[in-house]
């Protein structure tokens, strides 16, 4: 795409119209049509190779956060989803493959906001209304798609404080770990989103993370 092609000169927004283009790329990512939303995932993973010192500011942290609950609700399944066999609107294809290449770009929001990723899908799932199961079950995968990185950080507390070193890495793996503890207590504790939590779906989410 010519998004993905310009992302250079796009990623410092020094041409005219580059934050409304921004904008478009997100409502687009949000497009319910797969063909029209999935070809937006190549954009932020070209995004993701230019180095945040070359980027505008607001294509750094500000953007993924917003990318991350667009995302999020992106690869939801449909509120009405009882199964795929009776499920007209969405093939079971299409969900996979988002769900897929959209497991990179939460990687790559992960990177950039650390701990602050996993505080936003954790206040999602503490404050989401019962009835909105399939956001809780989208926040759990968005949690585990970068279960395997936010575990490296957790351990680097324990590799700092055996070494005596205090660092920002050390740092903010202590408090990816709290984050995730808290959200354990919540889910043991049945939680804001007590009834949604009972859905089976929801429940291989948690099984999962």
């Amino acid at each position: 795409t010519l998004a993905r092609e310009e992302i250079d000169e796009i990623a410092t927004c020094r041409l005219p119209g580059c934050s409304d283009l921004i904008e478009l790329l997100l409502g687009l990512q949000s497009h319910p049509i797969h063909n029209v939303a999935l070809p937006v995932l190549e954009v932020w993973l070209a995004l993701q190779d230019v180095p945040t010192s070359d980027r505008h500011p607001t294509l750094a942290a500000p953007l993924y956060q917003q990318l991350t609950e667009v995302v999020l609700n992106r690869v939801a399944y449909p509120s009405t989803f009882i199964s795929w066999e009776e499920e007209l609107d969405l093939e079971s294809s299409d969900f996979n493959e988002m769900r897929r290449l959209s497991t990179d770009v939460l990687v790559g929001a992960y990177y950039l906001l650390r701990s602050s990723y996993l505080e936003t899908l954790a206040n999602i799932v503490m404050s989401i209304d019962s009835s909105d199961w399939e956001v809780v079950e989208s926040a759990f995968f968005c949690m585990c798609s970068v279960g395997r990185e936010a575990c490296a950080r957790i351990k680097s507390v324990k590799n700092a404080a055996s070494s005596g070193r205090d660092s920002p890495v050390a740092a903010d793996g202590e408090s990816t770990s709290i984050g995730l503890t808290q959200v354990v207590g919540i889910i043991c504790a049945g939680g804001a989103a007590g009834v949604s939590q009972r859905h089976p779906l929801v429940l291989a989410g948690i099984a999962n993370f």
